[in-house]
């Protein structure tokens, strides 16, 4: 239904009023619909967007230090969060914490937790926290939360949140849905399309990882200088459309 309402609009090629409806159809269909009323929070509008709700969220990846303050206080922010969102008491939801294996990242441990989520939708694999083996009593009154210390493999994991309270518990919090939603949503040129620019990713980065093992490069090269002179500084940070140039030969950045 949708296609063909977006398709007709396509006939009407040369209307100015056809950008403005596609817009207005777009805002009352995606999850910015929640910008129209207050009573709406986005967490809410982003599941109800998909056909979801609280109880199709599958996992939770913490940020999970392993520290009084933080676990507690992200296991209350979160089993609240779970509880306004209207999940089914009793209807847990499985803790994730990579700490245990992955250290204590010093900044951008988000993008972990992101990564980790992107495997378990992929495997159907939620991974334990080897180290759980003695969770302390405190967390028994989180009802939604069960925090799991060995693998648990589901048929599917729908949507996940993840958290991330470093700093001095500064925090924020995000929703990740299976990616089959959106695909499911595209008309088939899109796919193709789609699909076309995803194997042409996996080539460039399987190139790189076997350079990397072949000992061509390092897998992460960090930058020792800024791509600009120091009498470019200024000109640089002043002009809005200056853009770096890459210089492949040297493996170098330069305006």
């Amino acid at each position: 239904m949708r296609d063909q309402q977006l398709a007709a609009l396509d006939t009407l090629a040369g209307c100015h009023m056809v950008e403005k409806m596609k817009n207005r159809m777009k805002s009352a269909w995606g999850n910015d619909f929640y910008k129209m009323g207050k009573s709406i929070s986005p967490l809410h509008a982003a599941l109800a967007t998909w056909g979801l709700d609280a109880d199709d969220i599958g996992l939770s990846s913490f940020h999970g230090t392993s520290t009084e303050l933080n676990d507690k206080n992200e296991s209350n922010i979160v089993s609240t969060l779970l509880k306004q969102l209207g999940r089914t008491p009793g209807l847990p939801i499985p803790v994730v914490c990579q700490k245990w294996i992955l250290g204590h990242m010093k900044g951008a441990s988000a993008t972990c937790s992101m990564h980790g989520i992107l495997q378990s939708m992929t495997t159907g694999l939620i991974p334990g926290n080897r180290n759980a083996d003695n969770i302390d009593k405190d967390f028994e009154q989180f009802e939604y939360l069960v925090y799991p210390s060995k693998t648990i493999h589901v048929p599917a994991v729908k949507a996940a949140l993840f958290t991330s309270f470093g700093f001095s518990q500064s925090n924020g919090a995000g929703l990740i849905v299976h990616p089959d939603y959106l695909f499911a949503a595209l008309s088939n040129d899109e796919l193709d399309e789609y699909r076309a620019k995803v194997d042409e990713r996996m080539k460039r980065s399987t190139r790189y990882w076997q350079g990397a093992l072949l000992g061509n490069h390092t897998y992460l090269q960090t930058k020792d200088a800024a791509p600009f002179t120091p009498d470019q500084e200024t000109a640089v940070f002043l002009d809005s459309n200056v853009r770096a140039i890459f210089d492949s030969k040297t493996n170098t950045y330069h305006f």
